[in-house]
């Protein structure tokens, strides 16, 4: 540190940005699993369990059930069904399946009421275009996607789309692609629809 610092300058916005809103982190009431992501949930810890320890590598075993039982506690047909298996079921069978998406789709709905705007941080790019398809939907507008696949020229226009459109708004934002020189200053909530394994990563983020 003592070696960067003469040609390094860290500016932090509580020193230099006067009259921020304070942030406020708003932890919901926990919405109960429906049954169908509940009984995933717990097949997959019963499989875990009862699988033989000595076949294949018993850590890749523990890690690949994590990333499972992460999948299904976003959303139980994750793990299973491909675009074109979400493309078939309904929008509210899709949404009342999840505990996650439930809570979600309320919060977005108390939102679009105060006529306000909120980026949706999320992973997995096969639930990105799911929960576009879902927004566009339920309320009506065409929500933008940033993550990787989005060229960094594209990008800025995206988020100009989404401030400049008046009232309601919503855009998905892949954590780590909002960590790179994205600044949106028209949303005044974020949702994190799935969490990242670093909690730096998400404070980046919001």
């Amino acid at each position: 540190k003592k070696k960067v610092d003469p040609i390094i300058l860290r500016r932090m916005k509580e020193d230099n940005l006067e009259g921020l809103p304070e942030k406020i982190i708003v932890k919901h009431d926990k919405e109960k699993m429906p049954e169908v992501q509940l009984n995933r949930y717990l097949e997959v810890i019963k499989n875990a369990r009862s699988a033989p320890s000595e076949s294949g590598d018993k850590k890749t075993h523990i890690f690949n059930t994590i990333r499972t039982l992460s999948d299904i506690s976003l959303h139980p047909d994750l793990p299973y069904l491909s675009d074109l298996g979400f493309a078939e079921k309904k929008d509210n069978e899709i949404i009342h399946s999840s505990s996650r998406f439930i809570t979600t789709f309320n919060l977005i709905s108390e939102i679009k009421r105060k006529d306000e705007k909120v980026i949706v941080f999320l992973i997995s790019r096969k639930m990105q275009r799911v929960v576009k398809r879902l927004l566009d939907n339920k309320f009506k507008i065409e929500t933008h996607i940033i993550n990787g696949q989005v060229k960094g020229s594209e990008r800025q226009h995206l988020i100009d789309a989404f401030q400049d459109t008046p009232g309601f708004n919503v855009i998905i934002l892949s954590p780590e692609a909002a960590g790179v020189g994205l600044n949106i200053t028209e949303a005044n909530h974020v949702i994190h629809l799935s969490r990242t394994w670093n909690p730096a990563k998400e404070d980046q983020a919001s």
